[in-house]
């Protein structure tokens, strides 16, 4: 029972945290954003990132990505790359969907279950990203 009272006294402190200004004492934009397009405009980009909660993070090649399957773009898609197989789900996905398919998509960035409950139900948000390397099986 305290584990449920722990959990949502922790999903008030998250919400009071993305409710509240952030402390501009880095100048930076600590917000969770499912996904960034390039800098540039809206321009193609060369690669994109896929950033795991924990910090890891894989950049591939946007020439090496030939196909995107896609049943329900609002809950994410398989990326299908030359050596990989990158696996994302979430909710809210549909223009995430569409930056891949137009090589737009700069990061997707991945967050934790109490983040993505926090966030308003109309925003984007990565639950999951699965890379499989095809050569060797390997999950990363």
């Amino acid at each position: 029972m305290s584990t449920t009272s722990e959990f949502a006294e922790r999903l008030k402190e998250v919400r009071r945290q993305l409710t509240e200004p952030a402390a501009a004492a880095d100048g930076g934009d600590d917000e969770y954003r499912a996904f960034a397009s390039g800098r540039v405009g809206n321009r193609p980009q060369v690669s994109v990132t896929f950033s795991k909660k924990d910090g890891r993070g894989k950049t591939l090649a946007y020439s090496h990505l030939y196909c995107l399957d896609v049943e329900n773009p609002n809950l994410g898609c398989v990326a299908e790359f030359t050596r990989h197989r990158v696996t994302l789900k979430g909710r809210n996905l549909a223009e995430l969907v569409r930056l891949l398919g137009d090589h737009k998509a700069r990061e997707v960035r991945e967050t934790d279950e109490l983040h993505a409950l926090a966030l308003p139900p109309d925003a984007p948000v990565v639950t999951s990203i699965e890379v499989l390397d095809k050569r060797d099986g390997e999950e990363w």
